[in-house]
């Protein structure tokens, strides 16, 4: 799998989770999953800032983000 298809992959995941939860795992598995692509683009790095990012959004901000706010700044 290229990590062009990851990224998409994990995008279509976080557009169909029903609630914030959901989307924490998604975004955790998500993380393991990539600590494990061997990067022969040197894009890794990019990509687990990225969801590091949104693991922390949805940490900091779960208790006043609904599913649909986050799915809406994800489209951003």
């Amino acid at each position: 799998m290229r990590l062009s298809e990851f990224e998409k992959m994990v995008y279509d995941g976080l557009m169909k989770c029903d609630n914030l939860e959901d989307c924490k795992t998604i975004v955790k598995e998500s993380i393991n999953m990539l600590n494990e692509f061997k990067d022969d683009e040197n894009s890794k790095p990019y990509y687990l800032m990225t969801l590091s990012n949104l693991s922390t959004m949805l940490q900091m901000m779960s208790h006043s983000l609904s599913v649909e706010q986050f799915k809406e700044e994800l489209n951003k």
